[in-house]
């Protein structure tokens, strides 16, 4: 194995913390138990080769080369050891709020075991792609042609209109040993998808998500249920339920067709606070992190199915909250 000065630096760094007591700090890709091993073995063999460093005694020349030798040794150890991790390639056909939430918090993810090698987006929404492009250099690629897309990626986001899909795949040239198609458009239909693709069934997928996995704060929609490889990648974006089957994929889109009404809902607060003297800044921040608060409190243990039940039923009874309850809520 070659030499370079990062292995170098890498090397004396380990060292230097090793010497300081500090050596759970171990970092890169090497384990910490595989790191502690080996900084403990070029402490030992330093010490038996170069004399004993903590006492001051024996040759600091001798010393210093055995150091370098055994870091070396370090290096190849723990670079032999490590499987570098899959490379994947993502690409977009359109580019509207979805497609460049979703690509946005690929970027920002840092769980997902495979390396994201590139994302190819198409020219349109050209706002859209413009703006990944400039915001993330280096990353993204744009074309024109949505069959460079496809020549260019692995996974292959589908994110047209409707009235827009079959047209749309049905002019592109699928590779079935190597794409696999996620369709993010509402009303797609795995079995519809893969007579439009070419593709084979099991490389037809159909996600569901918000514009906060952007922020990697979404909860992902997948169907079906089984691939490892999407299944990680949506949990990357801050989460992913599998679903069963199409109809109960359908059954869940309903609370994410209700973000509109949400947002009116708090539009609505902030407005009537204004409309009573309250400045509209102090408004808009009170009323986001009101809101904010009480989500947070709704989440925290969400996979009880009983902790909305609970949260209502903890209303001070008499008290304004349980006065306003809607009667739909309460038993």
């Amino acid at each position: 194995m070659k030499l370079t000065k990062s292995h170098v630096v890498f090397s004396l760094f380990l060292l230097i913390i090793d010497y300081f007591g500090v050596s759970a700090f171990c970092v890169s890709s090497v384990t910490k138990t595989h790191c502690g091993q080996h900084v403990a073995k070029v402490k030992r063999r330093s010490t038996t080769l170069g004399g004993d460093s903590s006492s001051g005694r024996g040759d600091n020349g001798q010393r210093k080369r055995a150091d370098a030798v055994l870091a070396a040794e370090l290096i190849t150890s723990s670079s032999d050891s490590v499987t570098p991790p899959r490379e994947v390639s993502v690409g977009f056909i359109g580019c509207g709020t979805i497609a460049s939430a979703i690509a946005t918090g690929l970027s920002k993810q840092q769980t997902f075991p495979e390396r994201i090698t590139a994302m190819t987006v198409s020219k349109r929404s050209e706002k859209n792609s413009q703006y990944l492009k400039d915001t993330l250099p280096g990353i993204i690629t744009i074309e024109e042609d949505n069959q460079k897309i496809l020549d260019t990626s692995d996974i292959v986001f589908l994110c047209v209109l409707p009235q827009q899909e079959k047209d749309v795949l049905s002019t592109l040239n699928f590779q079935g040993d190597k794409h696999t198609l996620v369709s993010v458009v509402a009303t797609s239909k795995l079995d519809q998808l893969a007579i439009n693709s070419g593709l084979p069934r099991e490389n037809i997928f159909k996600m569901i998500c918000l514009p906060p996995v952007a922020e990697l704060e979404g909860t992902c929609l997948l169907v079906p249920k089984g691939n490892k490889q999407l299944k990680s990648l949506f949990e990357s974006l801050g989460g992913c339920v599998e679903c069963e089957s199409e109809k109960i994929m359908n059954a869940l889109m309903i609370p994410g067709c209700l973000m509109g009404p949400m947002y009116g809902i708090l539009k609505n607060n902030r407005d009537w606070l204004v409309q009573q003297g309250v400045p509209a800044e102090d408004a808009s921040f009170f009323v986001g992190r009101q809101y904010l608060g009480i989500i947070r409190d709704a989440e925290r243990n969400c996979l009880d199915p009983q902790h909305f039940d609970q949260l209502i039923a903890e209303q001070t009874p008499g008290g304004l909250n349980e006065q306003v309850s809607f009667p739909a809520f309460v038993e």
